[in-house]
């Protein structure tokens, strides 16, 4: 009787299943392994880091190839099939991956450079913000983050991270009439952008899903708005409008991010010789003075030439003819006439937009 009872729960004991750890969070992270901790975790993971090592393994830093799959199905909760060694491929049903990096600008631009990362839909998935450096000129001591304010923040998200957790199934949460007919408005407003003409053809990937992007922010607002029970209300016209604002800032950087990932290191050297010019309010210079005053980025004089020949070609400055040179001596640094726009305190479009260097 013993043995029976032993073995029976014996044979109970081998078919129990024992969870994994909850791991919410990793950081520098390959394809298949993000895949494979994705698959542990019933779906969802987050990427978050402060450095930009994860571009390289989506490029392919160890296997040689790109890969990237696990973050094109992450983006919209689609089907994931993750292939394992020697046992049963495990299923993904909705994969849900969240990708948070602060990286250098070079690292977009490396993005940029992944092979066929555009055409696959890869640099559309991602919101791209791209801050003025502060460096320089930054605060050594910031105020700190008001308790009041800090405590409602973990409120709500510890609150909804913990009672989302449990949900096998995602909840519909839906418009309002007024908030649907402005999220009508915004998809007439973009659908001509798109086309051959339009003003953000050249990143349509990324714009067509400016929508659905304004889409996902109303819904977090009004989670953040009505954290124990958003799901059983109707999103708002001021929840979506609200929603719109964010899209706005997004969509000025994608332009600037895009644009970035398609320019050389002479425009940047460009940008920070103009901002050079503009600070100081030069009527013009020497090719010599803007070496030296510059020396931080250009450790030679010749690594100046291309930006000066950049900001020369969209107008910004002009070389004067050299002076005539009479006897022996050193030959006079090259001379440059400023465009008067720049020494106003309007400077008008120039250098102003983020589309011109």
């Amino acid at each position: 009787m013993r043995s029976g009872l032993a073995g029976d729960a014996a044979l109970r004991a081998r078919e129990l299943v024992v969870p994994v750890p909850p791991r919410l969070v990793v950081d520098d992270i390959t394809a298949e392994k993000a895949a494979s901790i994705m698959a542990e975790q019933g779906g969802r993971l987050a990427v978050l880091a402060p450095e930009g090592g994860i571009v390289a393994n989506i490029a392919g830093r160890y296997s040689g190839t790109p890969n990237y799959e696990v973050f094109l199905r992450g983006h919209a909760g689609e089907y994931l099939e993750v292939d394992r060694q020697g046992r049963e491929s495990d299923v993904i049903e909705h994969a849900y991956l969240t990708l948070g990096l602060v990286v250098q600008p070079q690292i977009v631009r490396d993005l940029g450079q992944i092979k066929a990362a555009k055409e696959r839909g890869l640099l559309g998935r991602f919101l791209y913000s791209l801050p003025v450096s502060t460096v320089g000129h930054r605060e050594i001591r910031v105020p700190e983050v008001p308790e009041h304010v800090a405590a409602d923040y973990r409120a709500r998200i510890g609150g909804l991270t913990l009672q989302l957790a449990s949900w096998s199934a995602p909840e519909v949460v839906e418009f309002s009439r007024d908030a649907d007919e402005a999220m009508f408005s915004l998809q007439t407003e973009i659908e001509p952008q798109l086309g051959p003409r339009g003003a953000w053809h050249h990143i349509a990937d990324w714009a067509g899903k400016y929508a659905g992007t304004v889409a996902r922010f109303a819904a977090l607002l009004h989670l953040a708005d009505r954290p124990g029970d958003a799901w059983h209300h109707e999103i708002g016209a001021g929840t979506f409008a609200r929603a719109r604002e964010l899209g706005s800032y997004f969509l000025a950087h994608a332009l600037g991010a895009f644009d970035h990932m398609g320019r050389d290191e002479a425009y940047d050297d460009a940008r920070a010789l103009l901002a050079w010019i503009t600070g100081e309010r030069l009527p013009q210079f020497t090719r010599r003075e803007a070496h030296r005053a510059n020396r931080g980025r250009f450790t030679s004089a010749s690594e100046i030439g291309p930006a000066l020949d950049l900001l020369e070609e969209h107008g910004h400055i002009r070389q004067l003819p050299p002076p005539e040179r009479h006897g022996a001596g050193r030959k006079p640094s090259p001379t440059y006439l400023v465009h008067p726009v720049h020494l106003s305190a309007d400077r008008g479009q120039f250098g102003q937009n983020g589309q011109n260097p």
